[in-house]
């Protein structure tokens, strides 16, 4: 939500502030997701954007071990919003579980989409060239 403000987007920050009120409340803390049924839908704000928002340059693009392919202002963004959830849930699980979380959740990502990787390396005289520039046209459709 705090993103969303920072962007200067307020219809998708009450949308949020909407869809966390129910899901608390109707969706047992958080547990359903009755908002999505209501018509509060998803709504993606990430550091990054909001850097971007502001004026800040991409930067160099990079290829992040795990991570996979992102520019230097996605990453540094990355890096804020994982530091700021790590720090609303540490009041409730350790650090530990915490970083075993966040680990899984890349980890899985990763081996979703290996066999798409494989592919276009196959088809592609430099794979990382056909990387970058299928990172920023993805990019550019969102």
């Amino acid at each position: 939500m705090i993103n969303t403000l920072l962007q200067s987007r307020f219809s998708d920050t009450g949308t949020l502030l909407a869809r966390f009120a129910v899901n608390s409340i109707g969706g047992v803390a958080g547990l359903g997701d009755p908002g999505a049924s209501l018509g509060f839908q998803r709504v993606d704000a990430r550091f990054g954007q909001t850097l971007d928002s502001w004026g800040v340059p991409d930067g160099i693009f990079l290829i992040v071990p795990v991570l996979g392919p992102t520019t230097l202002r996605d990453f540094s963004g990355r890096l804020v919003d994982a530091c700021s959830v790590s720090y609303l849930f540490s009041w409730t699980a350790g650090q530990k579980d915490l970083n075993s979380i966040f680990a899984g959740k890349y980890v899985n990502n990763l081996s979703l989409h290996l066999g798409k990787y494989e592919q276009m390396k196959e088809i592609s005289f430099d794979p990382y060239a056909a990387l970058r520039d299928g990172f920023y046209q993805h990019r550019k459709q969102r």
